[in-house]
């Protein structure tokens, strides 16, 4: 089982949290105050090298048009 705080590093960590993670409390925490757009681009670095299967994971998770219009970076 993944550990909370590995998942926060996955997620961009304090950097781009603003917090450390270490609990399911925080990261459910984190979940709710709404995850930068940010958080999805580590993801898909993670998942994929290619930077286009990158994009195409991003956008099936989010449509483009509202990852774009999102402000939050």
């Amino acid at each position: 089982m993944l550990k909370p705080r590995h998942i926060g590093e996955v997620l961009g960590g304090r950097r781009v949290l603003g917090r450390r993670v270490t609990s399911l409390l925080e990261l459910n925490h984190a979940v709710e105050l709404g995850l930068p757009k940010a958080t999805l681009r580590n993801v898909a670095r993670r998942v994929f090298s290619d930077a286009a299967d990158q994009r195409a994971m991003m956008h099936r998770i989010v449509p483009e048009a509202t990852y774009k219009r999102r402000r939050n970076g």
